[in-house]
């Protein structure tokens, strides 16, 4: 998505065909929806690019950090995690015995 403030012009590119056809059927609410948010007219027209097309971004001045992934969720010392074998271990079922 970008966005070109001399000509008020708003550039979407949907990840499929579905949602450009949404989008250029909204298009009238998503520009009204863009300046009430704005509180003044900023998008004057929405450009709703080809599913999948990614428009080429401008050289930074700077090069981004790599992303890294989170390591996940913290985890209690001396705890060791819980597992799908431990939930079904034959000690936390109990079994009903029939007296004949």
């Amino acid at each position: 998505m970008s966005y070109d403030a001399d000509s008020g012009r708003l550039t979407v590119c949907p990840e499929s065909a579905a949602w450009a056809t949404k989008l250029r059927l909204e298009q009238a609410r998503i520009i009204a929806a863009a300046n009430d948010s704005a509180g003044r007219t900023v998008v004057r027209s929405l450009r709703i690019q080809a599913p999948g097309a990614v428009p080429v971004p401008e050289p930074a001045d700077v090069d981004p950090e790599p992303a890294t992934a989170p390591a996940g969720p913290p985890r209690k010392p001396g705890r060791p995690p819980r597992t799908a074998t431990a939930a079904r271990s034959p000690r936390t079922r109990r079994r009903r015995r029939r007296h004949g």
